[in-house]
């Protein structure tokens, strides 16, 4: 068994790209492309996706929900939890509910058993303080 085997190799992307989505929190290969452009102007998007991919492989990066077109989504934080998902703008947070919806789900299903994360839409404040200046005007 060769060295290259045992430790998969690492390059200045995958390590530009690592420290992209800790600043980011959350971000789609998109996001990461252009934060990278900025370091690595001639990178292209495939190249995104095969560090992204072998990042979350890793264990080093999660992914987190999907955007609201579908496109993937890398999240900073590999402990598993839940999130909030903004239905207006797509913003996203880290949350920490399943226990107790998962309660709450067993109990009204009746015998079934909830397994997994949670995810909860809904409007952010930002998006909830914007409806609020439209709806006086």
């Amino acid at each position: 068994m060769s060295l290259s085997t045992v430790i998969p190799r690492s390059t200045k992307y995958c390590s530009a790209v690592e420290n992209i989505v800790k600043t980011l929190g959350h971000a789609t290969n998109q996001q990461i492309h252009a934060e990278l452009c900025r370091l690595y102007p001639k990178v292209s998007m495939t190249t995104v996706h095969r560090i992204t991919t072998r990042l979350f492989l890793r264990g080093i990066i999660s992914q987190a929900p999907t955007t609201s077109d579908g496109s993937l989504r890398y999240d900073a934080n590999i402990v598993e939890h839940d999130h909030f998902v903004c239905a207006q703008c797509g913003g996203i947070r880290d949350v920490s509910i399943a226990e107790d919806v998962t309660r709450v789900l067993n109990k009204a299903l009746d015998g079934c058993k909830v397994t997994g994360r949670v995810v909860v839409f809904g409007t952010c404040h930002s998006c909830g303080s914007v409806e609020k200046k439209k709806g006086k005007k």
